[in-house]
This record gives C-alpha cells, structure tokens and sequence, in this order.
C-alpha cells in the first residue's frame, strides 16, 4: 500500500508541473534616428575641390600654405584655379570637359579608400568630390584620385 501511495504522489507532482516557457525574443534596437534619413550620395558628383600645399617656390619668392587651389562646380560648369599668389582666374567648361570630369569623380566616390600613406613633409594634397574627402601628405596614390588630379593638374600650367 505504502508503495501505491508512493506511485501516487510522485505522479500526482509530476503532473502538477509545468516547464517554464522560455523567456520573450529581446526586441529589434530601435534607431537613434529613426525618422532621420541617412543622405545617399548623390549619383552625379557637383564640386571637385584639389588643394596642394606645403612648401614651394612661386615667381622667385619661397611660398607655403596652401599652394595651388582647384575648384570645379560640375552644375555650374566652372572651373576657378587659385594660384600660390591668391589670384584666382575662373573659366567655363566646355561640355566634354564636364563629362570628363564627372567620369573621374565617379571612379574617385567607387573606389576603396586608403589610409594616407604621410611618407612626405614637404607637401600636403587634399581632395573633395563631393562629400568625400581625401588627404595625404604626398600625392594621393589611389588610381581614381591620382587619376582625377593628374588632369586637374594640367589645368595649373
């Protein structure tokens, strides 16, 4: 008898147990911004901005700073060029030259970006296609950038 009374209440324990539900999935973070949209980078570039500086010569005087600046507004089709004097000259595009620029400024925003290499002390680019920005202290080594300035410089002759 005492064994039956034993069978009993053990099962009579067990069926009064129930396994605990796991606990609720954790929710989805929430954005700090959620009604923030994130600017996408506009599919066609607008401004082309090159800036070389350091230390040079310019008309027989030893100059240093900013050097040479390069600043072109695809929409606007102009180009300005600012010489290590500050004399800025400025001239329209032809429409050529505009896609040219704007294919150049395509490869610069597509490519990977690098570290700067700051192996120079002499000399400081820097250049912006839009809200991109790229900086070193020797002449940019990317293929799109050194490409992109690589014609900007001839506009400095």
């Amino acid at each position: 008898m005492r064994a039956l009374l034993l069978i009993a209440t053990l099962a009579g324990c067990d069926a009064g147990e129930k396994p605990t539900p796991p606990p609720p999935p954790k929710p989805a973070p929430t954005p700090i911004f959620e009604d923030a949209a994130i600017p996408a980078e506009p599919a066609e570039p607008h401004v082309i901005d090159w800036q070389v500086g350091g230390l040079g010569s310019w008309k027989g005087k030893v100059v240093g700073g900013i050097l040479w600046h390069v600043a072109i507004d695809l929409d606007k089709k102009t180009l300005a060029v600012t010489d290590p004097g500050g004399a800025t000259k400025q001239r329209v595009l032809a429409a050529d030259a505009v896609q040219e620029y704007a294919r150049l400024a395509k490869a610069v925003r597509a490519e990977p970006q690098r570290p700067p290499q700051n192996s120079c002390t002499d000399r400081m680019e820097t250049l912006r296609v839009d809200a991109l920005s790229i900086s070193d202290s020797c002449p940019i080594v990317q293929p799109g950038a050194a490409a992109l300035t690589a014609v900007l410089g001839r506009e400095l002759k």
